[in-house]
């Protein structure tokens, strides 16, 4: 599955020292709702259990980031599959 994530949200993610990312996705697979944290049990009924760790985050966006220029104004990194 291929997820869209705004780039001031790669931003933060990768200046974070929290360990876990929550999340919510439009019906285009764009982040919509987000917060990272250290406590998770906080936060795992509220966004339905979709949560990964920011250290594996890092890791994908280090191996798999896209920039897409081919629109004006882009500022969307997409996270690409490799299914």
């Amino acid at each position: 599955m291929q997820i869209i994530f705004p780039i001031l949200l790669v931003k933060r993610i990768f200046n974070t020292s929290k360990e876990f990312f929550f999340y919510e996705l439009n019906n285009s697979n764009e982040v919509k709702n987000y917060t990272l944290t250290n406590d998770p049990s906080r936060h795992l009924k509220k966004f339905n259990n979709n949560f990964c760790l920011v250290r594996d985050l890092k890791v994908k966006f280090d191996e798999k980031m896209y920039i897409d220029f081919s629109e004006p104004e882009n500022d969307i990194f997409e996270v690409l599959s490799n299914k």
